[in-house]
């Protein structure tokens, strides 16, 4: 049997991450739960698209906890890592810009 490229093991288990995510933050209200969560999620699915998706999911849990100025760096962080990469590595950079432009716009999210 063929080895399982790492984009693959991504595509299947990014839903796992998110949804485990979404319980600890939404249902739990364990901010901490949710952020360790999104931290495993860069460690265990190593692409530019799960990575970013990651931070940008610590940052919307961090506005979840009313710290937008924190929630603001880190959306920040992931539009300059990944804005200028070549494709297939930019991640979702255009998802942390949105959300930049809206809270500096005071629209929701």
């Amino acid at each position: 049997m063929k080895d399982i490229s790492e984009y693959t093991v991504a595509d299947i288990f990014r839903l796992v991450f998110q949804n485990r995510g979404k319980l600890f933050k939404v249902v739990f209200k364990d901010y901490d739960g949710a952020i360790k969560n999104y931290n495993l999620m860069k460690e265990k699915l190593k692409t530019a698209a799960a990575a970013s998706e990651a931070d940008i999911y610590i940052g919307d849990t961090y506005l979840a906890m009313g710290d937008i100025e924190t929630a603001k760096k880190i959306y920040q962080k992931v539009v300059d890592e990944y804005k200028n990469q070549e494709d297939g590595f930019k991640g979702n950079y255009d998802v942390a810009e949105k959300r930049l432009r809206n809270l500096e716009q005071g629209k929701p999210i």
